[in-house]
C-alpha cells in the first residue's frame, strides 16, 4: 500500500469520528516521511490518474482503519476461517482495454484484519484475548486524557494530534504523545504478559537502493537464511523488536504481470489489536474459495481468495503470518512525474484475474518456516 495514495483516499471513506481519528493519526505519521514520486502525482486527463489510484487501492487502505466491523460466527468447513460481517457497499475499479476506469460498487465487502487471529490453538486465542483486553484498557486511559487536552488547550491539542506516533519509536496506532503515556501503556503490556509493537527499523526504497540489498537487510533481521527466492520489487519494510516485520513489494509473473503483496508477521505476546498493521477489504466475500495449501517449505497456510483478491495466514512457532495478495496496477515500471497519458497507459496493468497458481508460486517463493530462527530478534 502506498502511503500518499492513501492519502488521496481519505476523502472518498466515509468514518465515524473515532475511525477518521484512527486515520487521519496515521496519514500524519505516514505523509511526513520521505517518498518517491508516487501514483497520486501523476497528472492524467480528466484526472483519472488521481481516480486511478484512489479506487485501486481503497481496498488495501480501509482494512487497518475500519474497526466498526463486527465478526460473524460463520465457519467454512474444517479450517472454521471467521468472516467479518459486511462493512457496507464499498467503491473498487478496473481498466478497460483503452485504460479507462470502471467503477464497480459492492455490498458484499468484507474487512480481512493482518493482525486478527481467525482460528488458533487455545494458547494463540488467549493470546488475542489478553491483547484485545490491553488495547481495551489502554484506550479508555488514553481518550479521555486526548479529550482534556482539546478542551484545555486547543492549540496543544492540534500539536499533538499532528505529531501523533512520532514519540519515541511507539508505532502511530499506540497513540502515545508523552512520557506519561508511555510509562502507562508499558504497564498495561506488563500486566496483560504482553510486549509493545516497538519499531527497529522503518526502510523505505529510495532512489540507489537496490531491491536485492533490502531483502538481504530484512532476511538479516527477520529469518535464518533467505526471506524470499524471487525477484521481488519491494516498496518498504518495518522490523519490530518482537521480532515482527511487515513487507510491501510485488513480484513478476511468469505473463508479465506483477502480484502485489503485503506480508504481516506479529508474535504470540505483541500487545496489538485487529485494526493496526494493515489489511484487506475483500470484494464480494461471498465468492471467497477458501482451501488450504502447503508451500513448499512445509508450512501449511489458509488461503481465501476470489478472481480479484486473495488472503492467507499460517501459525509459525513465534509468529502469526498473513499475506494480503492482488494484481499490480503497473507492470515494470513506476509511473513518473511528467510521462504522458499514452506512457502510463503502456505500463497499466489491466488484467486484474488472479487465479490460485499465480497465488500459490507467490507462496512457494517465501521460506516462512525460517522466520524467526537465526534472525536478530
Amino acid at each position: 500500500m502506498r502511503n500518499r495514495a492513501v492519502i488521496a483516499a481519505y476523502s472518498g471513506i466515509d468514518l465515524d469520528e473515532k475511525q477518521a481519528e484512527m486515520l487521519w493519526q496515521s496519514i500524519e505519521t505516514e505523509s511526513r516521511r520521505p517518498r518517491r514520486a508516487e501514483t497520486t502525482e501523476i497528472p492524467m486527463p480528466g484526472g483519472k490518474g488521481r481516480r486511478l489510484a484512489r479506487t485501486l487501492l481503497l481496498a488495501a487502505a480501509l482494512t487497518a482503519l475500519l474497526t466498526a466491523g463486527a465478526f460473524a460466527a460463520e465457519f467454512f468447513g474444517a479450517k472454521s476461517v471467521i468472516i467479518p460481517q459486511s462493512v457496507g457497499e464499498q467503491q473498487f475499479g478496473h481498466l478497460d482495454d483503452e485504460g479507462n476506469i470502471v467503477e464497480e460498487d459492492s455490498e458484499n465487502s468484507a474487512a480481512l484484519s493482518m493482525t486478527t487471529v481467525y482460528e488458533g490453538t487455545e494458547e494463540v486465542m488467549d493470546w488475542q484475548e489478553r491483547a484485545a483486553a490491553a488495547m481495551e484498557e489502554w484506550e479508555a486511559y488514553r481518550r479521555p486524557r486526548l479529550e482534556a487536552l482539546r478542551e484545555s488547550d486547543s492549540a496543544e491539542y492540534q500539536r499533538v494530534q499532528s505529531t501523533m506516533g512520532s514519540f519515541g519509536d511507539y508505532p502511530y496506532f499506540y497513540g502515545v504523545w508523552d512520557d506519561e503515556g508511555a510509562a502507562k501503556l508499558r504497564e498495561i503490556a506488563d500486566n496483560h504478559g504482553l510486549k509493545l509493537r516497538v519499531l527497529r527499523e522503518n526502510r523505505i526504497k529510495m532512489e540507489g537502493d537496490s531491491d536485492e540489498a533490502m531483502m538481504e537487510a530484512l532476511s538479516s533481521q527477520v529469518c535464518d537464511g533467505r526471506l524470499c527466492t524471487a525477484d521481488l520489487r519491494v516498496d518498504h519494510y518495518m522490523v519490530y523488536e518482537t521480532g515482527a516485520f511487515q513487507l510491501s513489494a510485488d513480484v513478476k509473473q511468469p505473463d508479465g504481470r506483477r502480484l502485489a503483496f503485503y506480508l504481516c508477521t506479529t508474535a504470540y505476546d505483541e500487545m496489538i489489536s485487529d485494526y493496526t498493521v494493515g489489511g484487506l477489504v475483500v470484494q464480494d466475500f461471498t465468492d471467497l474459495v477458501t482451501r488450504t495449501y502447503t508451500a513448499v517449505d512445509g508450512t501449511e497456510l489458509t488461503v481465501m481468495q476470489n478472481d480479484h483478491q486473495a488472503f492467507a495466514f499460517a501459525y509459525l512457532d513465534d509468529y502469526y503470518l498473513t499475506m494480503s495478495m492482488n494484481i499490480s496496477a503497473w507492470r515494470d515500471e513506476l509511473p513518473a512525474p511528467g510521462m504522458t497519458a499514452e506512457q502510463i497507459n503502456a505500463i497499466t496493468e489491466k488484467d486484474f484475474s488472479l487465479d490460485e497458481e499465480a497465488v500459490n508460486a507467490a507462496l512457494d517463493a517465501f521460506c516462512f518456516s525460517a522466520i524467526g530462527k537465526g534472525g536478530a530478534a
